[in-house]
């Protein structure tokens, strides 16, 4: 089962340049396109299965949250069997209200599977590019720290961001996920950069900005819709909107 750390405190932002910026991916750097809701419910329509985008969207974030918290070890494995085994279960979960049988289930999921493993059906945060360019300029380097299966190093390849990047670390490829702060040390190693001197943005609060505290780094909570704090947190947490408003809050700008 996956645990959750308990400091709710983000500490204020040194308002100097960091010698290493890590990035989250999925929903941070990255973001379905279509939407995941209404890429699902093409796939179920040609299966014989009619959901709304909305519905299907829901239904997701519902049947991941629960697969997640079942989950022994990795939630993704390190393997595409593993991955497909985890990925299997929240398809079955998503369609399970309007009955949906096991071959319906793994028609769907070969659809998908192999839709969110290319670059088409993706698309990249719009400030990245000055994101880059500032890091660049200042001499910072920059990572990727990911919790994603097997798939993701083929899929980053295809949307060009391995040359843009000093590291990326993957949990299907260390053995080790986020929130654990060993996937952060990992990515520290690479960049060949202390905590201290790094910050993380992510947008899961937990597994990306407690998490990378846990590691020694700063960290800023990646909430482009607004999202209000979790509870616990306390209301001067640093949080952007989009990823080039970190540039004038680390002096990068």
């Amino acid at each position: 089962m996956r645990g959750k750390s308990s400091t709710r405190d983000l500490r204020p932002i040194q308002r100097c340049v960091p010698r290493a910026l890590t990035f989250d991916v999925g929903n941070t750097l990255i973001f379905p396109s279509p939407s995941l809701g209404e890429v699902y419910a093409e796939a179920a329509a040609c299966n014989g299965i009619e959901i709304t985008p909305a519905a299907a969207e829901q239904g997701f974030k519902n049947a991941w949250r629960q697969a997640q918290s079942e989950q022994e070890g990795l939630c993704y494995g390190t393997n595409h069997a593993e991955a497909r085994r985890f990925w299997l279960k929240v398809v079955s979960r998503v369609f399970e209200p309007g009955g949906i049988a096991p071959s319906q289930a793994q028609a769907i999921l070969d659809v998908l599977y192999e839709r969110f493993a290319h670059a088409a059906t993706w698309r990249v945060e719009p400030t990245w590019p000055q994101v880059l360019t500032a890091c660049r300029t200042h001499g910072v380097k920059v990572g990727l720290v990911s919790n994603w299966d097997v798939r993701l190093r083929a899929l980053l390849d295809e949307l060009g961001i391995p040359s843009q990047v000093d590291a990326v670390v993957i949990s299907a490829e260390c053995g080790v996920e986020k929130p654990d702060p060993a996937i952060f040390h990992a990515a520290l190693r690479l960049l060949g950069v202390d905590g201290q001197e790094s910050l993380h943005t992510g947008d899961t609060f937990d597994d990306d900005c407690e998490a990378a505290r846990a590691a020694g780094m700063q960290a800023v909570w990646f909430n482009p819709h607004g999202a209000p704090l979790p509870e616990g947190a306390v209301a001067d947490s640093p949080q952007v909107r989009q990823l080039a408003d970190l540039l004038p809050m680390l002096g990068l700008a």
